[in-house]
């Protein structure tokens, strides 16, 4: 496992990130606590999960944190984990679940520290923009956080760079703390068509937002990044196997010329299709890109994980990024 610095903080992360969006639902106590050892045991470090996670299924709240929390607990190695969490969506609340306000941060903030088993947050995501809410007081009330040490470092998820950017803007200006990483859908699929039922306009990857980031050298965590497994399920069993999300979000002339791309260079590397996908991500040279890998099932996390020291030359990341 490589690992890296994250610019303006004393982050670091190992080069994949362990997604957990729905430990505790499809996997067990016991299941979870397995992946998650699994995770560390090959050099893992970097673990990624939210407030809301699995709340989308009636039931106890927040599972994903608080199975991660008793894990913590039990094993001792809170200090071995930069932990990562996200709050400002709450899907119990009434009207729209997005809420960046003063009381409702303070509130997830302080449930996900119970929940975690922690006294501090080493990375805090914004998991939405609400942009009728000025930068101004979302940054103060993130720093406030900060301040009370609650909090280490400070992330935005789906957020557009010209908002990330006012943001940092305003807290450079103020001595208030930045954000350090955006953590954005990014995969070599792309997928285009938004899934989310409450915000039909969520940003991507997409070539102005990577320019963007190869111009400030702002850090990248790509949530998807093997777009739920199109590539592996496409190489292995063709089209026709695909399941029918994948093929609605995925599948088109481009995709299908990434796939050639990526068995040309497997056959070249002898490196996985899934290896070559999260190695697009962190083999970036302009800014830092981290892969966040999600699964439930032991063998996709070490199939996923023989890829963390995989890294492309820039001809050869040049060659499955042309479109």
């Amino acid at each position: 496992m490589r690992y890296l610095s994250l610019p303006g903080t004393d982050l670091e992360v190992s080069q994949i990130c362990l997604g957990s969006a729905e430990f505790g639902l499809k996997t067990d106590r016991a299941e979870t606590f397995r992946l998650l050892d699994a995770f560390v045991a090959r050099g893992g470090t970097f673990v990624d999960t939210a407030h809301c996670y699995s709340d989308w299924v009636p039931g106890e709240a927040s599972r994903s944190e608080k199975v991660i929390g008793q894990w913590l607990e039990e094993r001792g190695n809170r200090s071995r984990i930069v932990l990562a969490t996200k709050g400002g969506i709450d899907f119990h609340r009434p009207g729209n679940p997005i809420s960046l306000s003063e009381k409702d941060l303070d509130d997830d903030i302080g449930e996900s520290l119970e929940n975690l088993r922690t006294g501090t947050i080493d990375l805090y995501w914004l998991h939405r923009d609400e942009p009728s809410r000025s930068v101004d007081e979302i940054v103060r009330t993130l720093d406030r956080n900060v301040r009370r040490g609650r909090i280490r470092h400070l992330g935005c998820s789906n957020w557009r760079p010209e908002r990330i950017a006012a943001a940092n803007a305003f807290a450079r200006a103020n001595g208030l703390s930045p954000f350090v990483a955006s953590q954005v859908e990014w995969s070599l699929a792309r997928t285009f068509k938004p899934e989310t039922p409450f915000d039909s306009s969520l940003p991507f990857m997409d070539p102005p937002t990577w320019r963007w980031h190869a111009a400030t050298g702002f850090p990248a965590v790509a949530f998807s990044s093997q777009a739920r497994g199109f590539f592996s399920v496409l190489h292995r069993h063709g089209e026709a196997a695909l399941p029918e999300r994948l093929r609605t979000h995925c599948l088109d002339d481009r995709t299908r010329r990434v796939h050639e791309r990526l068995k040309k260079l497997s056959a070249e590397t002898g490196e996985t299709v899934e290896a070559l996908c999260l190695a697009s991500i962190s083999s970036q040279t302009a800014f830092r890109g981290i892969p966040i890998i999600f699964t439930s099932r032991m063998e996709h996390l070490l199939e996923s994980l023989t890829g963390a020291d995989t890294h492309l030359s820039p001809e050869q990341l040049a060659f499955l990024m042309t479109e």
